[in-house]
């Protein structure tokens, strides 16, 4: 390791394990997030550098990412909130529930 490696930051999630030479990451699972994933890491991984400098920038793009894709699960959690599409129940749409109901041997209430 140089001068420069052992003197800089780590970035966020960058760690080293005991008995690694390499620098390893990881993202915990966002707490809204949680239902989501099984454990409390989203990822965790072997960065392959023994090299700081290296380390915290593979380290940015894995984070930009992870952040990406937590916006994108809560945007899909709010799209799946939103108010259902009411249906307007028109005649024929009554007559084909009634039939799909006479498909399934079930006796229908609205059409006897």
């Amino acid at each position: 390791m140089t001068k420069v490696s052992e003197d800089m930051k780590r970035a966020t999630g960058v760690q080293k394990r005991p008995g690694s030479t390499s620098w390893h990451w990881g993202i915990k699972v966002p707490s809204d997030l949680k239902h989501l994933y099984a454990g409390q890491w989203a990822h965790r991984c072997s960065l392959e550098t023994a090299d700081l400098r290296d380390a915290n920038t593979k380290a940015a793009g894995l984070r930009a990412e992870w952040m990406d894709r937590f916006k994108r699960q809560r945007e899909a959690r709010e799209a799946s909130k939103q108010a259902p599409v009411p249906v307007k129940l028109t005649a024929a749409l009554i007559k084909e529930a009634c039939d799909l109901t006479r498909a399934a041997r079930m006796r229908c209430l609205v059409c006897t």
